[in-house]
């Protein structure tokens, strides 16, 4: 199975891919291939950068662009996968025309001010140092169309309480997908 993570910043895709890797996924983080070429450029990592060049590459090379860099290790890889960080609906409908697979979507949610402690509190050099700069962000992943793939997304998982929480909602979440596209 492949599975899709979306969600806004702080909303725990890289805790629900920990929950995922431990369950057997190989995890894919779409961010590290636009992370990896600012470093190649040699243009610093910082909230602001990412969102800035990401709206520059999406602008030259399509919505999709992350799938595009990312879908050669996808192809090469065997069993469950979880694709981590995607913020268009352009990079799901290309990774299921190169893949030929269904690729069922999970958005993570929680309020706003929760996602804003929770990046507050794991302090990553990249991250946001305001609520004012993270409304920012917000406003920024909103522009890359991460709406529409939250909304057209084929399971929202609620992250709102406990690890342990998001632990059993994704388990949840993910028996639903199995037992639906089985039966597809």
């Amino acid at each position: 199975m492949i599975v899709a993570i979306t969600g806004m910043p702080g909303s725990g895709k890289s805790t629900a891919a920990e929950i995922l890797k431990k369950k057997g996924f190989k995890v894919v983080e779409l961010s590290d291939f636009i992370k990896k070429e600012m470093r190649h450029r040699g243009i610093e990592i910082t909230a602001k950068n990412i969102e800035h060049f990401a709206i520059a590459m999406r602008k030259k090379l399509g919505m999709d662009m992350t799938a595009k860099f990312a879908i050669k290790d996808i192809s090469r890889m065997r069993g469950d996968i979880a694709i981590s960080g995607v913020r268009d609906i352009d990079e799901v409908l290309y990774m299921r025309r190169k893949l030929k697979k269904i690729i069922p979507v999970i958005a993570l949610v929680a309020p706003q001010r929760l996602r804003y402690e929770r990046i507050k509190a794991r302090a990553r050099p990249s991250d946001v140092k305001s609520f004012k700069e993270f409304r920012w962000r917000d406003n920024e992943n909103k522009k890359l169309g991460i709406g529409r793939v939250i909304h057209s997304a084929d399971m929202l998982v609620s992250n709102s309480g406990t690890r342990r929480q998001l632990s059993d909602n994704m388990g949840r979440a993910l028996s639903m997908l199995r037992e639906k596209h089985a039966l597809s």
